[in-house]
């Protein structure tokens, strides 16, 4: 899903990095290219696959990490080192976030601009609090994070938040109840690492993902309603976000590499 959201918010290719034993999802997702790398008997990204994913970096303009990615030690170990590596802007979500729970001073390695985009209880992993705690001051805790950290904080849920490096939060006004459902924020992921492999600045292209991601869910509730909404619809309704914003004479500036990892 963050692959094909991606496609959508304009990035021209995208590649897949996928354990061996899941390459029969190629044919499934046929505008995705795809990367087998070797897995542990879990199943999961094996650190055996660092040394392929460093080759594969070279010539990208983004990348994105986390989603469906699991808790394996070694898959976690992988991360971490990719995240302290990697050059090139970076979104991480999910168990990408999973794993710099376990060891948050590796951002004080990190080679390029990060953006991490947790929900609530992700968010309290990150800090070692409840969920409770992080509802009670969402601005806060996201600016502190973010001024600590040196990352572009989105904190995912009703009004995303956006947070700066500089301490600066944005509040997006779109999105509804509806895209409280699995795999919503493997959207955002890729409409956000999409908007960065166009080259958008980081804070610009957090912002606009997260607008956009919110838009696309509200015009997928005006045909579905809210019960029904899943992932899927608001991938489906990404183009007309877009079209919507251009519209209003946002302009959307691409740089000359379009690919994301």
């Amino acid at each position: 899903m963050a692959s094909l959201a991606a496609l959508r918010a304009g990035c021209g290719l995208v590649t897949t990095a996928i354990p061996n034993s899941m390459d029969f999802l190629s044919p499934t997702i046929m505008e995705v290219m795809t990367l087998p790398l070797a897995e542990t008997e879990e199943g999961t990204l094996s650190l055996k696959a660092e040394k392929e994913i460093q080759k594969n970096v070279g010539g990208k303009s983004a990348a994105a990490i986390g989603p469906g990615l699991s808790q394996n030690p070694e898959t976690v170990r992988l991360i971490l080192d990719l995240i302290a590596t990697i050059e090139i802007p970076m979104v991480i979500d999910a168990d990408g976030i999973n794993a710099l729970a376990s060891d948050l001073s590796v951002l004080n390695r990190k080679k390029g601009t990060i953006i991490l985009t947790p929900h609530a209880g992700e968010m309290a992993r990150l800090i070692g609090v409840s969920s409770e705690t992080v509802y009670k001051d969402r601005i806060g805790i996201a600016a502190s994070f973010a001024q600590k950290w040196g990352v572009i904080m989105v904190l995912k849920g009703a009004h995303t938040l956006i947070a700066a490096p500089d301490g600066s939060v944005s509040i997006s006004n779109t999105g509804n109840p509806g895209m409280a459902t699995a795999g919503a924020g493997d959207v955002l992921t890729g409409i956000i690492g999409g908007f960065l492999a166009l080259g958008m600045d980081p804070l610009s292209a957090a912002i606009r993902g997260a607008v956009l991601h919110g838009l696309s869910g509200d015009l997928a509730r005006n045909d579905l309603g809210e019960t029904s909404l899943n992932a899927s619809d608001i991938i489906h309704k990404i183009p007309n976000a877009i079209m919507y914003h251009q519209k209003q004479e946002i302009s959307y500036d691409p740089g000359p590499n379009y690919n994301l990892l």
